[in-house]
């Protein structure tokens, strides 16, 4: 036996010649009947399965209405309707079943669980974890031990950023002062050549200037000292 999840199925169960004389006297079921009959090959000799979704909108009428025709013809017994299930069904791979032909592999059940559990605890632990860098938290995931820290994910930025003191926020300023005051140049420029520490507490520094100010962004790009 196995499980798996089950769409909804429809087979005519009347013939053309009685399907002509109802149509004729349920018009308002033409449209289904016929969206039934050009959207499924071989709906007349064996189950189809289908989806209320698609023939909804190849007859342009609500999902809802679809789902209570196809009931209404299943009573009437034109079709049987077979509508899809929420849950996994059970199949019977046997013809013939008998009391010790079933068999729940509980070692199976267990270590498939146990992974799926792992696998939700991993998840949990990537999305709470604020120390460790995240491309080392997916390496270790596929057993991968020797990957570096990436140093741009939103942990490795917080591990590594590091208060700027007073005097290094004051140095930085006046030597940003000094250049703005000796040439023009954008932000980008200024930091192009600075070492990865000293451009981030640069970097630092303009904004919270720009912020109070105290310096802005010209036309042309460039830094300007108000």
């Amino acid at each position: 036996m196995k499980f798996f999840f089950k769409p909804s199925s429809v087979v005519f169960t009347t013939s053309k010649e009685d399907l002509l004389e109802f149509e004729n006297q349920h018009p308002q079921l033409n449209d289904m009947i016929r969206g039934l009959l050009r959207s499924y090959e071989g709906i007349f000799d064996f189950p189809v399965n289908i989806y209320e979704t698609h023939l909804a909108k190849f007859i342009q009428k609500p999902v809802a209405l679809i789902k209570e025709q196809l009931q209404s013809l299943h009573q009437l017994k034109i079709i049987n309707y077979n509508s899809q299930k929420e849950n996994p069904q059970l199949t019977l791979l046997q013809n013939r079943m008998y009391n010790d032909s079933y068999k729940f592999d509980t070692v199976a059940y267990f270590k498939r669980k146990q992974v799926y559990e792992q696998r939700i605890n991993a998840i949990n632990k990537y999305v709470i974890e604020s120390k460790i860098c995240r491309s080392k938290l997916i390496a270790r995931y596929f057993n991968d031990v020797e990957i570096k820290d990436c140093g741009i994910c939103d942990n490795c930025i917080t591990v590594n950023e590091k208060p700027i003191s007073l005097i290094e926020f004051e140095n930085l300023q006046k030597e940003l002062f000094s250049i703005i005051a000796d040439q023009k140049k954008p932000a980008s420029e200024i930091l192009r050549n600075c070492s990865s520490n000293k451009k981030y507490k640069l970097n630092k520094v303009i904004n919270y200037l720009i912020t109070e100010g105290i310096i802005k962004i010209a036309k042309d790009g460039n830094l300007v000292k108000l």
